[in-house]
């Protein structure tokens, strides 16, 4: 075998190398996105759930303001910044699970 095929065997061997590297890379960012989106959905079920059953918010925020009344301010201003977050982010999501069910 000449030189040249020989670097031409080891380079192709560093490419699959480095190709099977770059799928578990992404098999595990799959992963991890897969179950970020799981809870998002899990989330969104849930604010679905307490927005058709006001009676059921109101119970949660009683429940939150006898047990841990200091804690209800926490509580709220995480909710605000989730909220928030929702907003900047929704539509993206939105927009990428509608092209996912287009394809």
């Amino acid at each position: 075998m000449s030189k040249h095929a020989q670097h031409l065997a080891q380079r192709r061997q560093a490419l699959i190398a480095r190709s099977q590297q770059q799928r578990a890379i992404i098999s595990l960012q799959a992963q991890q996105l897969t179950r970020s989106l799981s809870i998002v959905d899990l989330g969104l079920a849930m604010v679905a759930k307490v927005k058709g059953n006001p009676l059921l918010l109101s119970a949660v925020l009683l429940g939150l303001l006898v047990i841990k009344p200091r804690r209800v301010l926490s509580v709220l201003r995480t909710g605000l910044v989730a909220l928030q977050a929702w907003r900047s982010v929704g539509p993206v999501l939105h927009h990428l699970t509608a092209r996912r069910r287009t394809d």
